[in-house]
């Protein structure tokens, strides 16, 4: 339970969105009012009746502003949004309920028309849950769109992911029957061998490989358009998703692939980029 208090909860915080709040739910207080009539008005003159529905509606609408807008405002670092959570919320909620039903004990106080007793005080409170429950409505509301958001982004990631597996190169030989298509996702590396280039890839549980009658440059430029693929040497060419480690020797970082008995290096010329895109990809670093 206390780690479900823990858990994040998004804090609005957007100006407009809350004069939006505080308006509807100001306005659906006047309508509970005016035709419920939770509190005794039938004795009451039409004027009287609508002085105090516009009154508690006031005191609605300053409890809100005060809470909605002013508060979160003059204290920013307390209300930040990437720090603020389940419990935070709930805090809040009853802050938010004391003050609404709060002014409205003051307000029968000074109007005088009400004797103020059990009854009335359990009213007072019932009538003050009704802006609280709007506010969770909202907020739920705010939630379910969040997470449909993210759920969209992770299927569009999924998506993507599911795209670049499928997604097949093909690498162009001098010689046209030596062409190779495969799986972007399968290939390990290509170095260079005198005029040809060998080619390394994964199929299903065994390592390939094939020499073809081409240049690293042509390679290179075949392959330009994928971020997970970079030169680290003026020999290799290496697809950073199947390094299985890289271990930082005196000679600079040695690449290992899986069921390959031989490492690839990172020339200096490459190190940087080649940190970089490690730090992204969390390489295991040895």
């Amino acid at each position: 339970m206390f780690k479900f208090l823990r858990r994040p909860y998004p804090f609005n915080i957007d100006l407009k969105k809350n004069i939006k709040i505080l308006f509807f739910v100001s306005l659906l207080i006047f309508v509970f009012l005016l035709f419920f009539q939770p509190f005794r008005v039938d004795a009451l003159k039409r004027i009287e009746k609508i002085y105090l529905i516009s009154g508690l509606v006031i005191v609605t609408f300053l409890s809100l502003s005060l809470n909605l807008l002013f508060i979160p405002l003059a204290l920013k670092k307390i209300f930040n949004t990437d720090k603020w959570n389940v419990k935070k919320e709930i805090i809040w909620n009853l802050w938010i309920l004391f003050t609404i039903a709060g002014g409205y004990f003051v307000y029968f106080q000074m109007i005088g028309m009400f004797e103020v007793d059990f009854v009335l005080i359990v009213k007072i409170i019932a009538v003050s849950i009704i802006p609280i429950t709007a506010l969770l409505a909202i907020k739920r509301n705010d939630l379910l769109r969040i997470y449909l958001k993210a759920a969209k982004e992770v299927n569009k990631k999924f998506e993507q992911k599911k795209n670049e597996e499928e997604k097949k190169v093909q690498f162009i030989s001098n010689y046209i029957k030596d062409n190779l298509t495969i799986k972007i996702n399968s290939l390990l590396f290509v170095r260079s061998a005198n005029n040809y280039v060998e080619i390394f890839w994964k199929d299903n549980n065994t390592i390939k490989k094939k020499m073809i009658r081409s240049t690293l440059k042509n390679i290179e430029e075949t392959l330009k358009e994928y971020t997970n693929i970079i030169k680290c040497h003026r020999t290799s060419i290496v697809n950073i998703d199947n390094v299985k480690k890289v271990i930082d020797s005196s000679q600079g970082f040695k690449l290992f692939f899986e069921k390959i008995d031989f490492p690839l290096f990172v020339s200096k010329k490459y190190i940087a980029q080649f940190r970089e895109l490690s730090r992204r990809k969390s390489l295991l670093f040895i």
